[in-house]
């Protein structure tokens, strides 16, 4: 009796699996990316460069301690408090660690990946 019941089950689940799996409308075409356009590559010989710093405007965050009591291998390493260095600031106020980029603005030109 409990064999058939669990049968019975598994066709029903079986079935309702496999009516919606499919779906009998035809799918809607998407429609195609646009084209891209041409680009030009720039000659390294006439690029140029950026450099500059990067300035904290105002006081520096305080840094967190880090808990390491949660994994005692790392407690047993760390005698002393270990400190967040989410913010890398000089003597001068300059940021460490920082990234800029262009977001906009280089039109259709494109450059090769630096080595």
């Amino acid at each position: 009796m409990k064999a058939r019941f669990l049968y019975a089950v598994l066709a029903v689940a079986l079935a309702l699996f496999v009516s919606a799996c499919g779906s009998k409308e035809k799918a809607e075409e998407q429609p195609a990316a646009p084209a891209a356009t041409a680009s030009a590559p720039v000659d390294p010989a006439t690029a140029g460069s950026i450099t500059g710093t990067v300035k904290l405007d105002g006081p520096a965050p305080k840094a967190q301690r880090i808990r390491m009591d949660a994994e005692p291998t790392c407690a047993k390493t760390h005698t002393t408090p270990v400190m967040s260095e989410e913010y890398v600031v000089g003597d001068k106020g300059g940021l460490g660690n920082v990234v800029v980029y262009v977001k906009d603005g280089l039109g259709n030109r494109t450059f090769d990946t630096p080595k």
